[in-house]
């Protein structure tokens, strides 16, 4: 007879318009349909304090449909967490952030407790490279770890001719909250632009302030 449908549960950290759950769950679902899986996609919804039941609900719902559910970047309390995978046991856990590092407005270590619970209940992880998954088994050594790098597709985007002439444009792209991380880079950045050899282009709704460089921002 004709094998069963697979059906694939995503529970996704945001909706389609954040890139992390676009690429790690919206952009592969035309791909898995294509394979004859059947996909379904809860994200988490807000304002979170009055959706928190409805929530619930909605993910204890999915967690009954799935064959395989897949909870991304986990920062749900234990009960949540417990709740899922009583539902369905072949719940995967899916980290493409060192989530257990935080921000400098969020309680680090209790969010570094919800993953380790997470990742202790679940039957596989996914890291999005293979740092991150290294720092999962040495914060969780039993865990059975795979790595699924973030990808895009690269003919959904025009290609750009590039040139020997002028200098590199070199390019950063992400939320005001991450423009410290450009920081890393602030002693070889000035350098190379005073050198001619590139110019720094930042899309961003915030702006860094990297001294010795002037930077365009989109």
């Amino acid at each position: 007879g004709r094998a069963a449908i697979v059906k694939v549960g995503f529970l996704t950290r945001y909706d389609q318009q954040w890139a992390s759950s676009r690429v790690r769950a919206y952009d592969l679902r035309p791909y898995l349909e294509r394979l004859g899986l059947e996909v379904r996609i809860v994200p988490w919804a807000y304002p979170p304090r009055r959706s928190w039941p409805a929530y619930v609900g909605r993910s204890a719902s999915l967690a009954r449909w799935s064959d395989v559910l897949i909870l991304q970047k986990p920062f749900q309390p234990g009960w949540f967490v417990d709740l899922l995978a009583r539902i369905n046991r072949r719940l995967v856990v899916d980290v493409d952030d060192a989530l257990w590092e935080g921000e400098p407005h969020t309680r680090t270590a209790s969010l570094g407790a919800r993953f380790d619970h997470a990742v202790r209940r679940a039957a596989l992880v996914i890291a999005g490279s293979g740092h991150l998954a290294e720092c999962v088994k040495a914060r969780c050594g039993d865990a059975e770890v795979r790595i699924v790098p973030s990808c895009v597709e690269p003919d959904r985007f025009p290609k750009r001719a590039h040139s020997d002439n002028g200098p590199a444009i070199v390019g950063w792209i992400g939320s005001s909250g991450n423009l410290r991380d450009l920081a890393i880079c602030e002693d070889v950045l000035p350098v190379l632009v005073r050198e001619d050899l590139i110019r720094v282009r930042v899309v961003s709704r915030g702006s860094a302030n990297i001294p010795g460089v002037a930077a365009e921002y989109v």
